[in-house]
């Protein structure tokens, strides 16, 4: 377990003690949080689950400079429910962007658990979207992938961010700065 592991982990947990308080400091322990990772993942081979932390590094910045003006947007009960059509589309999107990053991965030699950081790289961006679009089907789709997370960081050796279940504690748990349920 590394010191940037133990202080991404930190950051994490004070992003989420911050975020729930509506303070403007989350971001910043969230964007460190992330920006660390994102070095972690980089160092193991985890290429995906890199560029993903860098997009959440951009939710972060566009989540503090909103905050910043004030745009707060408080948590409202509009929460909906996808219909067979959008779900549909969903998977057929979430299938091709696997199949696609899959295949970008694997033109990268050093690239590790090709199929598994390309999958969970892609079913993060739909529960992102449907997070942030206040759908109530993200929550089926981020139990799954945080736990599979836990077991891809395990593997690929980052012990602290499997232990204390990184995902659930990073910039998903608020992205666009939308709560959901």
């Amino acid at each position: 377990m590394s010191s940037i592991e133990i202080i991404a982990s930190i950051c994490g947990i004070l992003y989420v003690v911050l975020m729930t308080r509506r303070s403007l400091l989350c971001w910043h322990f969230g964007n460190l949080s992330v920006a660390l990772i994102a070095y972690s993942c980089f160092r193991v081979h985890l290429y995906a689950d890199m560029v993903l932390q860098f997009i959440y590094l951009f939710v972060g910045v566009v989540g503090f400079v909103r905050w910043k003006k004030g745009e707060k947007e408080e948590v409202g009960h509009n929460v909906r429910r996808l219909k067979a059509s959008e779900i549909q589309l969903s998977a057929l999107a979430t299938l091709t962007a696997w199949g696609l990053t899959t295949w970008a991965l694997w033109q990268i030699p050093t690239s590790r658990y090709a199929l598994v950081d390309s999958a969970l790289f892609s079913a993060s961006i739909l529960a992102t979207w449907l997070q942030t679009y206040k759908y109530l089907e993200n929550w089926m789709i981020w139990i799954p992938v945080n736990l599979a997370y836990a077991v891809l960081y395990w593997l690929g050796g980052l012990w602290a961010y499997s232990l204390l279940d990184r995902k659930s504690t990073r910039l998903n748990s608020s992205h666009a700065n939308i709560s959901v349920c």
